[in-house]
């Protein structure tokens, strides 16, 4: 769980954490502005055996107040876990977001290899960067999904394996969306 201003999280390894309290299992939370996650090791993350079963993600943001952005997450690996690679959701009407001209979240050179349907998915968050990163995954129906307004994101030189389709992006996250030299386009 990090949240702040900042902070650096850089060459652990996070693997089989857990959910209590009908909660989530994710490898890392994070909250806040000039946070720097990078080098790091998410596996072996389940859904598997709970009542209530979580969803188990390497990297969860969601809104909050002060709002997060200006966040890198680089040169990580993510495999074997239940869910998604990254998801970023801001379903809280009024919330604020990054200022004009600063990515709120910058995912570059990682390595995804989730259990989910997507490797990435943003609901409502924009300004977002997804750049030469590596999506693989047993379940992947697509590698990024990008809804509901998530405004003003950049995708360009990422790798999908198994013919699975790179990107999803719907009409309301169209404006100010640019790709560019992802495999398969």
């Amino acid at each position: 769980y990090i949240t702040g201003q900042r902070i650096t999280v850089s060459d652990n390894v996070v693997s089989e954490t857990f959910a209590t309290d009908d909660g989530d299992a994710d490898g890392m939370r994070f909250f806040g502005t000039g946070h720097r996650i990078t080098g790091n090791t998410i596996r072996d993350i389940s859904d598997q055996g709970y009542r209530a079963p979580p969803h188990p993600d390497c990297f969860q943001t969601f809104d909050h107040n002060p709002p997060t952005y200006d966040v890198v997450i680089s040169q990580n690996v993510c495999q074997n876990v239940g869910a998604q690679c990254l998801i970023a959701t801001d379903d809280q009407p009024g919330d604020s977001g990054a200022p004009r001209g600063v990515p709120s979240i910058t995912f570059v050179g990682n390595t995804c290899a989730p259990n989910g349907s997507q490797a990435i998915n943003l609901r409502r968050w924009a300004g977002v960067e997804i750049r030469q990163n590596k999506f693989s995954g047993p379940t992947l129906q697509r590698a990024i999904l990008i809804a509901d307004g998530s405004t003003g994101c950049t995708v360009t030189g990422n790798i999908t394996s198994g013919g699975v389709p790179t990107l999803d992006v719907d009409g309301a996250s169209r404006p100010g969306f640019r790709q560019a030299g992802n495999s398969p386009a």
